[in-house]
């Protein structure tokens, strides 16, 4: 089966390595590219930091608002990046803002400083939530994602696409639809990113059900199969 990853760099060509290591011919050409933003952090110290992505990591400056804060990793890989740069981060149950929010139960936030770091237009689901419960929220918006221009895939060598983000979803709809594509198997890493699939011309989106390696290629088997 020929896969098209289309999420943005360092993700991409790790996933791709698993799934070449499974079996499939894999093309990774990425329908985002990620910039800097170029503002700063809010000044101040903060209870808690947390991470909504690896990217929001790289992008984040030199992390020194972590000091002396609790920090939360969306998922495993954003918590791999923080380590790399020495700083030690937990991680939620469900790799998404709903198991951020969880991850706060236990916690008294009236009056709590808490930094949310993120990319711009990024779901505001954890940061409502903490607001409703009493914290003091900043956000420091590292990052923005931009469609490619083009993407050097013939439709006619896809067998199965996986999508990452819901704007990565829409970045490859355009494209493959400008490109000549028309039905193909698509796959989305979460049911709300599969939400998306009818509106932009795909109405049998699957979904992988998990953030690992792991659930991206069961997905495929089942898909394989029919």
């Amino acid at each position: 089966m020929r896969v098209w990853i289309t999420r943005s760099e360092p993700g991409a060509s790790r996933q791709a390595e698993a799934l070449r290591h499974a079996g499939y011919d894999v093309r990774v050409v990425p329908v985002l590219s990620i910039e800097p933003t170029g503002v700063q952090p809010p000044a101040g110290t903060f209870r808690h930091v947390v991470f909504l992505s690896e990217h929001a990591v790289r992008h984040g400056g030199d992390l020194h608002y972590c000091a002396g804060a609790r920090v939360l990793a969306v998922g495993a890989a954003t918590a791999r990046a923080l380590a790399d740069r020495g700083v030690t981060a937990s991680v939620p149950g469900a790799v998404s803002s709903e198991g951020l929010i969880d991850a706060f139960a236990g916690e008294r936030l009236a009056g709590a400083a808490v930094l949310v770091v993120a990319g711009e237009d990024g779901r505001k689901t954890l940061r409502d939530a903490l607001i409703a419960r009493g914290a003091r929220v900043s956000e420091f918006l590292s990052y923005r994602r931009r469609p490619v221009g083009a993407a050097s895939v013939d439709p006619a060598g896809v067998d199965a696409v996986l999508v990452a983000s819901q704007d990565g979803f829409r970045a490859f709809a355009r494209l493959w639809f400008d490109s000549g594509g028309g039905a193909v198997r698509v796959i989305a890493a979460s049911a709300r990113i599969a939400g998306l699939g009818a509106a932009l011309g795909f109405p049998d989106v699957e979904t992988a059900g998990g953030p690992a390696d792991e659930d991206w290629i069961q997905a495929l088997e089942r898909r394989r199969g029919t």
